[in-house]
């Protein structure tokens, strides 16, 4: 018969930042805020204007993502990170999920996901990995038996944004970024330390957060990238820290 269709995504995009830096990073470390940067309109999923249905556009339940709790949504835009800095030499992802999608009917469930997950070396845990499927192709996220569609995920890493801002990926540079100037090779220097004896190091929160020492290095700790172990990776997390560096690319 003809060979199937190869499927065409719009190009992966890391969203615009928000303008400055973390206010409650800024704080912390008695800094002021970095100049300013002009932010674009936030990307709102297909079919929606301003928050409110496109009444143009067919309704259609909301995507299993969009009712997705912080830590999914750090986990969804850290993969889109990932996928922004993997280098050509690792191979095509959406090959790689033709690759799990062994009936051939364009959608893996929730372990076949995770397999496609883990194939990727996105810098996601196990656990992580578990979590991201969990969210997009198993029971709780609505799809029944149907399992997530290549659409589906690459909509989902698209326009995913974590709920609190004020730990927004923005905040985790400038964290990083704090940590990695007591040393002379960024993050990479932590190579082979704990994560909890280095991130003990990092100054208490503003008493206005109202969040424990221990929660606050919780929330950095999620947009870290990890060993399959759940160990932070630190020259992973210093590439990453780097991307932040970077001339702004539309």
């Amino acid at each position: 018969g003809d060979a199937a269709p190869v499927m065409s995504l719009p190009p992966l995009r890391r969203p615009a930042p928000p303008p400055g830096s973390s206010p409650v990073a800024a704080k912390m470390f008695g800094v002021p805020p970095s100049p300013t940067r002009a932010s674009s309109p936030t990307r709102r999923p297909p079919g929606s204007a301003g928050g409110l249905p496109d009444m143009q556009a067919p309704a259609r339940p909301a995507a299993p993502w969009v009712d997705a709790g912080h830590e999914a949504q750090v986990l969804l835009a850290r993969a889109r990170s990932a996928l922004l800095r993997r280098p050509r030499a690792r191979g095509n992802w959406v090959q790689a999920f033709a690759r799990y999608d062994v009936s051939g009917a364009g959608l893996l469930g929730c372990r076949q996901f995770e397999a496609f997950l883990e194939s990727l070396r996105l810098g996601l845990s196990h656990a992580e990995v578990r979590i991201v499927a969990e969210t997009l192709a198993g029971p709780r996220a609505g799809v029944g038996n149907g399992g997530v569609s290549l659409g589906a995920f690459s909509e989902a890493i698209t326009h995913a944004v974590p709920s609190d801002q004020k730990f927004g990926e923005q905040w985790a540079f400038d964290m990083a970024g704090a940590l990695a100037g007591k040393t002379l090779d960024g993050l990479g220097a932590f190579k082979g330390r704990d994560h909890r004896e280095v991130l003990s190091s990092l100054p208490p929160p503003p008493a206005e957060l109202g969040m424990s020492a221990a929660g606050l290095v919780e929330r950095l700790l999620l947009w870290l990238p990890k060993t399959p172990d759940g160990d932070v990776d630190w020259p992973s997390a210093e590439e990453w820290r780097a991307t932040a560096l970077e001339p702004w690319r539309r």
